[in-house]
Formats: C-alpha cells, sequence, structure tokens
C-alpha cells in the first residue's frame, strides 16, 4: 500500500508541473549559443582578465578565444589565439584566462597598453568557417603593474689621455731666394758681386763648384783604350779575310799550292 502511495504522489506532482514522466529523466537539450559576456564592449581591464561566456551546439566540435589590436575587426587584423581548440563545450562559464601582463623575451610586455579586439570562435562539426563573436574597443591597461627595473652597470672611469711629447725635427736650411730681373735692376753695380775666375779657390771658386772624380776619368779612360784595340784588330781580322776570299775567287784555291823542291812539273 505505501509503495502505491508513493507512485499516486509522483504521478500528482509531475501532472501539477506539466511534466511527463520522460521528461523527468530525459537529459536537457544541448543550446545553440556562443557568446561572451564579459567582459563586454568598451571595457577596461587588466592584469589576468577571466573571459566568460558560452560556446555550445548540438553538432559542437571546439571553441577557441583570440584578441588583435585595434578597437574593431577589420581584413588587416592580427589575431594572436588565447585558447583554442577546446572540445569541451562551455554554458555561462569560464572560457579562457587572458593575462596581460606577459612579458617577452626582451622584457617589454606581450600586451601593451592599448585598445584590443576579442573573438568568440566556434566550430561545428561538417563547416570549416566558424561562427564569431566579437567584443570591440577592449582597454588594457596596466599602468600599475610595472616591470622590475634590471639594474644599471656603472660606467668605467674614463681614462685621462696622455698628452704627446713633441719631438724635434731639424729642419733643413732655407735656400736664398734668388732676386727677380726687377730686383736684380734696382741693386746699384758698386754693390754687384764680383765673378769668380779660373785661378780662384775657395768656396765660390769656379774650380770648386765642379766636382772632378780622378778615378773615374782614369776607368774610363781605360775603357776607351781597350775599346780602340778590339775595334782594330775586328779591322785587321776583317781585312785579312777579305784578302783570302779575293785570292779563292781569282785562283779558285783557298791555299796556293806550293810545289815541293823535289818535284818538278
Amino acid at each position: 500500500m505505501v509503495r502505491w502511495r508513493m507512485v499516486v504522489v509522483v504521478v500528482v506532482l509531475l501532472g501539477s508541473v506539466g511534466l511527463a514522466p520522460g521528461q523527468l529523466l530525459a537529459a536537457p537539450p544541448q543550446q545553440d549559443q556562443y557568446v561572451i559576456s564579459f567582459p563586454g564592449d568598451s571595457a577596461t581591464v587588466s592584469a589576468v582578465v577571466e573571459i566568460i561566456g558560452t560556446a555550445a551546439h548540438p553538432n559542437f566540435n571546439s571553441y577557441g578565444v583570440l584578441y588583435s589590436p585595434g578597437a574593431a575587426p577589420t581584413a588587416e587584423s592580427q589575431w594572436t589565439p588565447i585558447v583554442f581548440g577546446v572540445e569541451q563545450q562551455v554554458i555561462g562559464g569560464s572560457l579562457a584566462l587572458w593575462d596581460t601582463t606577459v612579458l617577452g623575451e626582451d622584457g617589454q610586455p606581450v600586451v601593451p597598453n592599448g585598445v584590443y579586439t576579442l573573438a568568440l570562435a566556434r566550430y561545428r562539426d561538417g563547416r570549416t568557417e566558424p561562427d564569431l563573436y566579437y567584443v570591440r574597443n577592449i582597454t588594457v591597461n596596466n599602468e600599475d603593474v610595472t616591470p622590475t627595473p634590471e639594474a644599471t652597470p656603472e660606467p668605467l672611469p674614463t681614462a685621462a689621455p696622455e698628452t704627446p711629447t713633441p719631438i724635434p725635427i731639424d729642419q733643413p736650411p732655407t735656400p736664398t731666394p734668388r732676386p727677380t730681373p726687377a730686383e736684380a735692376a734696382e741693386i746699384p753695380s758698386d754693390s754687384a758681386p764680383e765673378e769668380p775666375t779660373l785661378g780662384e779657390t775657395g768656396d765660390e771658386g769656379v774650380l770648386d763648384a765642379i766636382p772632378i772624380d780622378i778615378g773615374e776619368l782614369r776607368n774610363n779612360f781605360v775603357k776607351g783604350a781597350r775599346w780602340v784595340i778590339i775595334v782594330f784588330v775586328l779591322w785587321g781580322l776583317y781585312v785579312i779575310g777579305k784578302a783570302i776570299v779575293r785570292h779563292f775567287l781569282r785562283t779558285g784555291e783557298v791555299v796556293p799550292r806550293i810545289t815541293p823542291p823535289w818535284r818538278k812539273e
């Protein structure tokens, strides 16, 4: 009797809420929705931002959340994924965590302060193009989050330049310029220098002004004598040879035939 009473109570309750017995045990229908509920358009964010929304569909495949510099999406937008290829549906929950304080290898923030656009891309089975939802004009402001400054090395002391010691250089004597024709005409005849003669000696004599090498003259004389002797020898050989050739042409013999005294022709 107790069991039957429980069945009657359940049937009455189901009838009162207008649900069939099969609907109570059935799974809730899957939603067709893709939206970012936080942050909204024109919001200002900083530090780590939790992006909340929904990405669901009966033929759900995956979703991704991306950002791009600029107040609105354009054909030239450069999209950077925050998460991508997530195969778990989300309904009114956390889609991704966007850390806007990450620093790059050069010590500069990966997401500098500025205006950005968020995009939710939902993929469905059998389709290559995603369903897109945009959040525009999001301002990232991390002014309070300053990176630790690197220690600046102290500059090395500057060495004082040494003053070079000047080295004296002997200058050649400056030659006395010769007077121009106009200046020579103005010099009186009484002050004109006397011309040196061959008999004068000293620093101003003509013979002292002309260097004479006796040894060089002797060598040149010997060489000239040798060449004269050689020329005479060559000339004598030429005369002898010429006489022999003429004799041959007259007699037909190179050497005259000499008959021995004991033989008579």
